[in-house]
């Protein structure tokens, strides 16, 4: 059996039940494929519970309404391409990041994009983002946390010092951004 399996080449491997990547995919533009250095301009969101085929919250709310978008780390790459995609397709993005410069460029040319400044793993940072969004427009639909970092080491060189902001960006944050909304955006037991 081992034999079996380790003959095997990538073509000759079965593939897992469910949808393929692609099935699972929708473009959010028309633009054609490019230089690489112009991907992120070609942004593919995944489908999901609640998204339409453009990746678009349809669920909950007035669909006339334009959908409340906050993304984090929007300053630069997926974070800023999201931004534009979500733009485009009519909705209010909150573009949040911990540089100013960056998010401006996110922002500029766009009149749907508002850039907010904030480092999203500073002691009551989620709150104020949180608080910021609801008090200027009552909702939020879709939150994407995008904001994430990556250790450079290996299990044995992690120290307290290396792996703390490595779980304040990518988990904590996310979490105390999520959680103010988990009631509203939870499907009912049963």
């Amino acid at each position: 059996m081992f034999e079996a399996v380790r003959g095997r080449t990538p073509s000759t491997r079965p593939r897992p039940p469910g949808p393929s990547i692609r099935a699972r995919t929708a473009r959010t533009d028309t633009t054609p494929p490019g230089p690489p250095e112009l991907a992120h301009e070609r942004l593919t969101l995944p489908l999901a519970a609640g998204l339409n085929d453009r990746g678009m919250n349809l669920d909950d709310t007035d669909s006339r309404a334009p959908r409340v978008v906050l993304i984090t780390g929007a300053g630069t790459g997926i974070g800023r391409a999201a931004a534009h995609a979500f733009a485009a397709e009519g909705a209010h993005v909150i573009a949040v990041g911990r540089r100013a410069e960056p998010l401006a460029e996110t922002a500029a040319g766009h009149d749907r994009i508002t850039p907010l400044t904030a480092d999203i793993t500073a002691h009551g940072a989620a709150e104020h983002i949180v608080r910021t969004v609801t008090d200027t427009h009552g909702r939020l639909d879709v939150l994407v946390n995008n904001a994430g970092i990556v250790g450079t080491g290996n299990l044995g060189t992690y120290t307290r010092k290396t792996i703390d902001p490595l779980l304040a960006t990518n988990l904590i944050a996310p979490v105390l951004l999520t959680s103010p909304h988990y009631r509203s955006w939870r499907p009912p037991a049963g």
